[in-house]
């Protein structure tokens, strides 16, 4: 059984098996799976070479439920054409799947399928899948948000400073803007920090974005830095001038607090806060430095 990576010209044969799986896909689909970077098709030839019998679509996700390892190569679909069932077809096609998980230096591997297909799941199992959970998968169709019209119109928005006899309000705005819930002790005891700067923007009485950042102690008798953490503007207010605001106030607190600087690490692929940055006058330095992170708990 002759399996390998998909070519062009197996479009029309790809389609064909992928139509069978899933009845609503596109050729956009295709278009789209064949785009990733972290995706792969692999195929599987019929013995007589007149065409395919079977597709196997592999990637990755940074998380699975009963995965004990970050990221995890995830079987996106597997299909064996009725006529070459039971015949190796699809072990060879998880077999070239393992494959390609193992030369990324990915140690598991999760699939799933709908929990009355029987027949899949019995073909997972023989592979040596197990089965970890069993989900009701829920779907709403949602309102039409009660936001203003999206507006490109410069707007004034009202930025100032939370103090720690604030905290509920802060505690709003973990709730609205990271679905996150805190209790107002620890948002008061952060705000107690004359250290932590946690600046909203504030349009109408309602906050529409927000700043956090951290003043930096030097031991050498330098002056201070101030790290901007994360500064995020609710979608119906962005270009408007929200986030250039916010900045603007962190650049005077820092003057006033006679910091050297202020700094932050974002993406260069974050094209919009890059533009936003680089019209606040900020500049991104040409350096090796490499961000890392090292969780501890």
């Amino acid at each position: 059984m002759n399996t390998r990576i998909y070519r062009p010209a197996d479009s029309a044969e790809w389609q064909r098996m992928r139509t069978a799986l899933w009845p609503d896909q596109t050729a956009e689909d295709m278009e789209d799976w064949l785009g990733r970077s972290n995706a792969l098709v692999l195929v599987a030839e019929r013995e007589s070479g007149s065409g395919l019998c079977g597709f196997a679509e592999v990637g990755t996700r940074p998380w699975v439920e009963g995965c004990a390892t970050r990221p995890v190569a995830y079987l996106e679909g597997w299909w064996v054409d009725g006529d070459v069932r039971r015949s190796g077809v699809g072990a060879a096609l998880m077999r070239a799947v393992e494959s390609w998980a193992r030369e990324r230096g990915l140690t598991e591997i999760a699939s799933d399928t709908h929990p009355d297909n029987v027949v899949s799941q019995q073909a997972h199992q023989r592979l040596g899948f197990r089965i970890v959970d069993r989900a009701v998968v829920m779907a709403k169709t949602l309102a039409a948000p009660e936001e203003r019209p999206h507006s490109t119109e410069r707007i004034e928005p009202v930025i100032r400073r939370l103090g720690r006899e604030e905290a509920p309000k802060a505690v709003e705005l973990a709730e609205q803007f990271k679905s996150r819930a805190v209790s107002p002790e620890q948002v008061s005891a952060a705000l107690a920090d004359d250290r932590l700067v946690l600046m909203t923007a504030e349009v109408d009485g309602r906050a529409v974005g927000f700043a956090l950042a951290h003043a930096l102690p030097r031991f050498d008798g330098r002056p201070e830095k101030l790290f901007l953490y994360e500064i995020e503007v609710r979608a119906s207010h962005r270009r408007q001038g929200i986030g250039r605001a916010l900045m603007e106030a962190l650049a005077a607190f820092a003057r006033k607090r006679d910091h050297a600087e202020v700094f932050w690490i974002t993406q260069r692929s974050n094209t919009a806060a890059t533009a936003l940055y680089r019209a606040c006058g900020a500049h991104a330095p040409e350096s090796d430095d490499v961000v890392f992170e090292w969780p501890v708990a």
